[in-house]
């Protein structure tokens, strides 16, 4: 059987990265839609990437046969509050000066959808690793925002970047906080019938 296509639903540079890093040729595509209700619903922080995650996936899955589709979604909580993509500078502002000095965890839920012409499987997973960051003035969040790299990333900030300077310790998965969590994508990929080391050395 034709290996199937592998489909990134998110235009997220690190995830791509990852995969790619990894040895998958992958496609990208859009599986992005308004999170707004869903942000508001008072579900888990488990519970709102997965959801996340599994409507990117159900976005792409119109435009593909015989495909695997990997769609993820990361957020950050803190004292039972979610932080996602800031709106503007000032709210940007206002999630770095809540996580200066504290420790917080990253969430991020991931959804794989192996479709074949006999169906579909799926499988719908997350994972946390807890990130401490250091006090920041004033003067430093703004220096940070005005790299322009805080505006498009949960709660902020990124670890791949210049960010990681303002990190202390991680416990848990590295790659869960840039976006795609490759330890358990790896051990889901076989549940649900895949071999990465084929799916990787065919594509």
């Amino acid at each position: 059987m034709k290996n199937p296509r592998i489909i990134l639903a998110s235009a997220s540079a690190r995830r791509r990265q990852l995969l790619e890093q990894a040895g998958f040729k992958i496609e990208v595509a859009s599986g992005d839609f308004d999170e707004t209700k869903l942000m508001k619903a008072g579900m888990t922080p488990k519970c709102l990437v997965e959801t996340i995650a599994l409507r990117k996936a159900e976005n792409s899955l119109r435009d593909y046969e015989n495909c695997v589709i990997i769609a993820a979604d990361t957020i950050v909580c803190l004292g039972g509050r979610v932080y996602g993509k800031p709106a503007d500078t000032s709210d940007a502002a206002g999630m770095l000066k809540a996580l200066s000095g504290n420790t917080h965890t990253v969430y991020t839920g991931v959804c794989i959808v192996y479709r074949t012409s006999d169906g579909e499987r799926i499988a719908i997973f997350s994972d946390t690793t807890t990130v401490t960051m250091k006090e920041l003035d004033e003067s430093e969040i703004s220096a940070y925002i005005s790299t322009g790299e805080p505006l498009d990333r949960a709660g902020s900030y990124t670890l791949a970047e210049t960010g990681s300077m303002f990190v202390t310790s991680i416990e848990g998965n590295f790659s869960t906080v840039l976006g795609l969590p490759m330890h358990k994508l790896y051990d889901e990929l076989k549940k649900i019938g895949l071999d990465p080391f084929m799916l990787r050395s065919q594509t």
